[in-house]
């Protein structure tokens, strides 16, 4: 059902003030609009914890949804919340939840490998597995933070051991966000990429991802209510091993740091050829202290699919709103990086396929 309430601004992000019943009821559709591009209905809880507006009283929210689902806005299966015609997402979150857990003692292995590696500081899983939302085809995304210095070297360890991970573990773990340790927070700042950090769940390296989660506080300006910290139960530290120690110390020096460069610049030419990307756009994504998916991956395509849900939900004022969340994130925060040009075709078509809510 769409709402045609007249169209208000959202309080910003990080603001200490409560929002007001309307913008409140409003920030509660946002919300579940948001997680429905994913499939993915929320509890009371969850949607307090990702509302998009101020709200300390999580006992108003629960006040508001029981309101909309009376008047029919909004759908309630058992704990679950979603957008009104909406509730077969309810039975393909369990079934996600399924395969996702069966994922998860597959990436502890793994994470227990990439331990081992010299210069790996972090291993945290992110992505659809970390919320337990895996669909068939999805990958097991991992983020990993790496010495200053020292990325390159670490994520060319890690392209052999995916490879070997597909022939030991039965899944091919997929390595596609890597930050220096001196350089730890996530660019650009948007929604998305404020619930992909909030999302992250750490593995391994409990010092470092403490120290991750600090650097990106900016997230409150997108989630007042969210506190980052992954999720404790799957952290396993483990010492790092002797070979490990042996060869950081072999290569932590100057001819260490020429390789590092050495081994980046292949890479790039690399990658270049193989997405059949030109040089600039790889160069782009892949730095020296961090690496992305090129072009952004399915950020332009969850911003523009946002908008245009938003609008279809709350009518008119709701495609603004949703729009609004976003604005300003590739300029502030995101190393002179410059907008993307819409949404990546490639990733805007995996995501329709993946996700029904992305249609």
């Amino acid at each position: 059902m769409r709402s045609t309430a007249t169209a208000q601004p959202l309080p910003a992000a990080g603001t200490s003030r409560q929002a007001d019943g309307d913008v409140l009821r409003r920030g509660l559709l946002l919300t579940l609009v948001y997680s429905d591009l994913f499939d993915y209905p929320l509890t009371a809880e969850e949607l307090h914890r990702d509302l998009v507006v101020p709200c300390d009283d999580p006992g108003r929210c629960t006040a508001a949804l029981a309101e909309m689902v009376g008047d029919g806005t909004v759908e309630c299966d058992g704990d679950f919340y979603c957008l009104a015609g909406r509730g077969a997402i309810v039975p393909l979150r369990a079934a996600r939840r399924r395969r996702a857990a069966r994922r998860w003692r597959q990436a502890r292995r793994f994470a227990r490998w990439l331990a081992r590696v010299p210069f790996v500081r972090m291993v945290a899983v992110c992505g659809s597995q970390a919320v337990d939302n895996a669909t068939r085809d999805a990958d097991v995304d991992l983020f990993l933070v790496t010495a200053p210095g020292r990325l390159w070297l670490a994520q060319s360890a890690t392209m052999v051991l995916r490879r070997l991970a597909r022939l030991a573990i039965g899944i091919e773990p997929c390595p596609n966000y890597l930050l220096s340790e001196d350089r730890l927070e996530v660019a650009p700042h948007t929604l998305y990429t404020a619930r992909e950090v909030a999302q992250v769940v750490p593995l391994w390296g409990a010092a470092t991802a403490q120290r991750f989660f600090a650097a990106n506080r900016w997230i409150g300006r997108f989630l007042p209510q969210r506190r980052p910290g992954g999720r404790p139960e799957q952290l396993r530290d483990t010492p790092p091993g002797r070979l490990k120690t042996a060869l950081e110390t072999l290569l932590g020096g100057a001819a260490g740091a020429r390789l590092d460069r050495l081994v980046y610049g292949l890479l790039v030419r690399y990658y270049a050829r193989r997405l059949r990307r030109p040089r600039a756009e790889i160069e782009l994504a892949y730095r020296r202290e961090r690496q992305v998916v090129v072009t952004g991956g399915y950020l332009g395509a969850v911003a523009e699919r946002f908008a245009i849900r938003a609008g279809e939900v709350l009518g008119d004022g709701g495609r603004a709103a949703a729009e609004a969340i976003f604005a300003g994130g590739w300029e502030a925060g995101d190393g002179g990086d410059g907008a993307p040009a819409g949404a990546d075709p490639l990733y805007a078509e995996l995501f329709a396929r993946r996700y029904g809510g992305g249609r």
